[in-house]
């Protein structure tokens, strides 16, 4: 006989599936009468036909999806205003979630990431999960810890070259900033325009100043 097919979401926390929509007609039998789509969240392992992402919306999953490997070589640059995570990239991933002590920070395409929230003295662990295009995410990594000691504050190793060597009015003079830090290399290079205008380039260790 015709049935409206129904989709219910699972809920981890009760262990329950729940109604959320009816689609289109179909056929089938059941002693409920209805056509169950049962489909998972984006951490339960496995190939499920649907997909709830994690803004609600529902998406279809070949059944030869599979689930990125967790991202592994992660790195640490710890200054005292951020941390700077990279890692090497996970075959398949198309969005990363990075996580301190086992809170969502952001999700980033990219292999790397900073964190500027960072308190100095206190020690951070972070973790990483990929997730491919259908919004499937895979096991967590491996951890890493990070902390900001002021101990360690040592001033950044700085470098500083212009073209031409002296300065001609009204005329660009390129400034090129080498430092262990591009925070101090924005601020090394801003300190040291004393007169005339300076001019940012796409490159942040090249600036154009004009005197």
């Amino acid at each position: 006989m015709a049935v409206t097919p129904s989709i219910k979401v699972y809920d981890a926390a009760t262990q329950t599936w729940t109604f959320v929509a009816s689609g289109g007609g179909g056929t089938g039998s059941g002693g409920s009468g209805d056509m169950n789509i049962e489909h998972v969240d984006p951490d339960v392992v496995g190939s499920p036909l649907l997909l709830v992402r994690d803004d609600g919306s529902i998406v279809g999953v070949p059944a030869t999806a599979t689930r990125p490997l967790p991202p592994t070589g992660i790195t640490t640059l710890v200054t005292m205003s951020y941390v700077r995570l990279t890692w090497t990239a996970s075959a398949g991933a198309a969005t990363y979630y990075v996580y301190r002590d086992g809170v969502l920070l952001s999700t980033t395409g990219a292999t790397s990431y900073r964190d500027s929230t960072i308190a100095v003295g206190v020690p951070y662990t972070y973790t990483l999960r990929a997730a491919n295009s259908y919004g499937m995410r895979g096991d967590v990594s491996a951890p890493i810890s990070a902390q900001a000691n002021a101990a360690d504050n040592k001033p950044p190793t700085i470098h500083i070259s212009t073209w031409p060597l002296t300065n001609q009015p009204g005329r660009k003079q390129i400034i090129r900033v080498a430092a262990t830090d591009v925070d101090a290399q924005v601020l090394v290079t801003a300190l040291n325009a004393s007169a005339g205008s300076l001019e940012a380039t796409p490159d942040p260790s090249v600036w154009l100043l004009t005197v």
